[in-house]
């Protein structure tokens, strides 16, 4: 059964660009190179788990519905999640029930936090969907590596790095069009030489408001666009030293809210060292470090007609902001030649501000100085071991220990727009030692092609500024004594990948 609302009309153009293609070997485009000649495969349906409770996707594969302008409208494609819908470039990812930090997201091994209190700005609008090769998801706590507090699950948004076999350009570009004014234009482009690479992607995507059944506009547009620019040395094929700088920026209008998103800004710096096959032990050797900056506003002027009353005679708008810095060292080992151990440790450090104006005209929010409200901090270790117990047995373990440190430097409180209140955890800091840790047996059945699983994971998540700050306790007006979330989980299921036919059961 279908709303009052119309649908929109699309179409979709994706165009390669090639120049000197048979030199370069890349995996810009839709998937890896097929040797075969055979084309691409266009995904129709949801996507298969590739392996128990991971599920591997192509944002550059042309896919229905249309083409997802932003992270969670591309992840409610993929089984198991669903969406909050926001506006048209904020969207709020839920896997299998649980949403907020409760699900791991990482752009190309980084950690992006947002900075509304009230979550209009989740990691994932700050994903750009096919400005990325692949798109991994990992569900349940069945992982260690990429970080703590994965109670749902962990997303890997990454751009593959394959080094150029010789001298040439390559490329893509698409370009889609719709009803209501919806267009999105990509362009990604790589060159370079065996010994060094250039790549830069570009996307935009507009929508104006849609009508519903009555032909009545609904307050609902969006603009939203990004950069990205990533210079590597790969002297040979198994070292990278890649340097990488983002900025991405956006606006939406809310037809349920009183306040519109106009501004989505993100500046990303970053770099990775790869080193691979250093011994007969050691297969890789991954550092990286990075610098995430989100600045975001919220108003009620800008994409709309602001109409004055008596408790609100001027525009408002909210500011707040957060730098996030982290950095990640790990070893992959390989030992008597079928163990595989990884073990590493990371970091990251994040800071909170905030600005508000409720008269945007007299006294104008960009006018006034930041105020910080949290700082948080964590330090990890993990390790990951897959350990064949025969032929078609497994065991796959990991445990990581995370230590948290927490400040509040709140002075007041607000408990309305205009009213504060004594803030009774001002200038308190909290330290917590967290542990998660998972245990995972698989078993290739002997005839049909099937694998079945057993797995059970623990994960130990430390409450995160929505929890702490953003909202009240249940006996005072600062929630910063909040606990810990502890989630103890059994997954059990079967994947087959047989040729003709692939089936997924978990439970």
């Amino acid at each position: 059964m279908l709303s009052g609302r119309r649908l929109p009309i699309t179409f979709l153009c994706v165009i390669p660009l090639m120049v000197a293609a048979e030199d370069v070997n890349t995996k810009i485009g839709n998937s890896k190179t097929n040797r075969s000649g055979a084309g691409a495969v266009v995904e129709i349906t949801a996507p298969m788990p590739v392996a128990p409770l991971v599920t591997v996707t192509h944002p550059k594969t042309p896919h229905q519905p249309i083409p997802a302008h932003d992270g969670a409208e591309y992840l409610k494609t993929v089984p198991g999640f669903s969406m909050i819908r926001k506006g048209g470039t904020d969207g709020d990812p839920v896997l299998r029930g649980m949403a907020g930090s409760r699900l791991n997201i990482l752009l190309d091994g980084e950690q992006i936090l947002g900075g509304c209190g009230m979550r209009m700005d989740p990691p994932t609008a700050y994903v750009f969907p096919e400005s990325y090769d692949s798109v991994t998801v990992v569900k349940g706590p069945e992982t260690v590596l990429y970080g703590p507090g994965n109670s749902a699950g962990t997303v890997l948004f990454e751009r593959g790095a394959v080094r150029l076999e010789k001298t040439g350009l390559a490329g893509s570009a698409s370009l889609t069009g719709g009803s209501f004014g919806r267009n999105d234009e990509v362009l990604d482009v790589k060159g370079g030489t065996p010994d060094f690479y250039v790549r830069g992607i570009g996307t935009r995507s507009h929508s104006g408001d849609y009508e519903d059944g009555k032909g009545q506009a609904i307050h609902s547009k969006y603009t939203r666009w990004s950069s990205n620019a990533a210079l590597g040395w790969t002297p040979n094929d198994q070292t990278r030293l890649e340097v990488t700088g983002a900025q991405s920026d956006g606006e939406a209008a809310y037809a349920d809210r009183t306040m519109d998103g106009v501004k989505f800004l993100r500046k990303n710096v970053g770099l990775k060292l790869e080193l691979g096959q250093l011994s007969s032990v050691v297969e890789k050797l991954s550092f990286q470090a990075y610098r995430n900056y989100i600045d975001h506003i919220m108003d009620n002027y800008s994409l709309r007609a602001f109409v004055p009353s008596v408790g609100s005679p001027e525009p408002m708008a909210n500011n707040p902001d957060r730098t996030t810095n982290g950095g990640r060292v790990s070893v992959a080992f390989n030992l008597f030649e079928v163990t595989r151990l990884t073990l590493g440790t990371d970091l990251q450090t994040n800071v909170h501000t905030k600005r508000t104006s409720m008269k945007q005209w007299s006294m104008p929010e960009e006018n006034k100085p930041r105020v910080e409200d949290a700082r948080f901090r964590n330090f990890g270790v993990f390790g990951e071991l897959t350990q064949p117990l025969s032929d078609r047995v497994q065991l796959i373990a990991g445990i990581r220990a995370d230590r948290w440190h927490a400040e509040d430097p709140r002075a007041q409180i607000a408990l309305t727009p205009m009213a504060n209140a004594p803030n009774p955890t001002f200038q308190m800091d909290r330290d917590e030692t967290l542990t998660s840790s998972f245990l995972r047996f698989e078993r290739e059945l002997e005839t049909s092609g099937m694998t079945a699983y057993a797995g059970l994971g623990h994960s130990e998540r430390f409450p995160d500024y929505w929890e702490v700050i953003a909202k009240e306790g249940l006996a005072s007006v600062s929630a910063f004594q909040t606990k810990p979330e502890k989630n103890t989980q059994l997954d059990l299921g079967l994947v087959q990948q047989a040729a003709a036919l692939k089936t997924s059961l978990s439970m």
